[in-house]
């Protein structure tokens, strides 16, 4: 009797095993959605799904390939034309790249979004540099018909004393009121940990952007600025840990570093607050901390992009964007891209020049 009681017992509770793991494996996988968008010689993957998905999702890119390691098994709905052969296993998906020369990683929020900005190493014809002389040869030309001699001979202009330089007079130091003395500086070094963003050569944007942000960080210290990084070692740090960190030092400045496609420099500030702005943009924006601040943010990218320009003989360009990391922000903010990440990557007498560049473009915004 009693053998036939634990018999009992343990049929029931196998079919409770029996049932639970019917239910879980019913549960549907997640759905990743794989796009792409192209233009010019830049390819933008996009991988979009659930918040817990995306957020949990790990990508390593190089330029062989992309691999992202999801939490659990997914479905993967991608176009039938899309450019770059994929494999899927149980919790991971390859995309294996060609004629690739550099990956930048991000992630977005609203939807969930991890975004793969590839710059391929297709060659596009370059337009020849005008000839010194004409295209077509204009064929024999004719000697210009004499002109008639004037009668007259002209009449001398009357000599002017010459004009004696004024005195130089010393300004008057600028009002203290309109000074934006700087006291407490934040730099956020891009990336890092499983963030790798650009990868070009053997050379990790996450790594030239903690280089350059400690030697500007130490040049702000000489200065006497209290100065805080967002991180010091390479690890993985969310975009509202990088915004609260930041507005929690109440910083006159803050600084963010990152590596780009361009060819030349490219300043970022916060764009004003739109409200008719379309619900795309929005996306971005996900606070107008910032609408107090923009006029100060643009004198700080403004001077420091002009000391960029003479300092390093580069190319500079000013971009108004609603990025979270600069909206969202209780001070001046700029985000400062550099060009040529394997330059920056190694060679550190260039990240101090450049630091030099910023450091003096960030004194002449101060005396402003």
């Amino acid at each position: 009797m009693e053998n036939v009681y634990y018999m009992r017992i343990f049929t029931a509770l196998l079919i409770l095993t029996l049932l639970g793991t019917y239910a879980f494996s019913g549960e549907k996988a997640p759905e990743v959605t794989l796009r792409y968008s192209k233009q010019a010689d830049t390819i933008r993957l996009v991988l979009e799904s659930d918040d817990e998905t995306i957020g949990r999702a790990i990508a390593y890119a190089t330029p062989q390939g992309i691999k992202v390691n999801f939490r659990s098994d997914f479905q993967i709905k991608r176009p039938p034309d899309f450019p770059f052969e994929t494999t899927k296993n149980v919790r991971s998906l390859f995309i294996k790249l060609r004629d690739v020369a550099t990956i930048k990683t991000s992630r977005l929020s609203a939807p969930a979004r991890m975004v793969f900005d590839i710059a391929t190493t297709a060659a596009t014809p370059k337009e020849p540099l005008p000839p010194s002389g004409p295209v077509v040869s204009p064929g024999p030309q004719r000697p210009p018909a004499p002109q008639p001699l004037p009668t007259q001979p002209p009449q001398k202009a009357p000599q002017r004393p010459p004009l004696q330089p004024m005195p130089k007079v010393p300004l008057p130091p600028p009002p203290a009121d309109k000074l934006h003395l700087i006291k407490t500086v934040v730099v956020d070094p891009g990336h890092g940990g499983y963030e790798y963003g650009i990868v070009a050569g053997g050379a990790r944007e996450k790594d030239a952007n903690l280089a350059l942000s400690k030697d500007l960080g130490a040049a702000f210290a000489k200065k006497g600025k209290s100065v805080f990084l967002t991180r010091r070692t390479d690890q993985s740090i969310s975009l509202d840990e990088r915004i609260a960190f930041a507005n929690a030092k109440s910083p006159d400045l803050f600084v963010s570093i990152h590596a780009g496609l361009s060819p030349g420099f490219v300043i970022y500030l916060a764009s004003p607050e739109d409200q008719n702005a379309d619900a795309v943009v929005k996306l971005y924006a996900r606070t107008y901390r910032q609408s107090r601040y923009i006029g100060r943010s643009r004198a700080a990218a403004s001077a420091v992009g002009l000391e960029i320009k003479n300092g390093l003989q580069a190319e500079v360009v000013l971009r108004e964007l609603p990025l979270p990391v600069l909206n969202s922000l209780n001070a001046p903010a700029i985000l400062i891209e550099y060009p040529s990440l394997s330059t920056y990557a190694s060679d550190k007498k260039m990240r101090e020049k450049l630091a030099t560049s910023i450091m003096k473009g960030i004194a002449i915004y101060e005396q402003q």
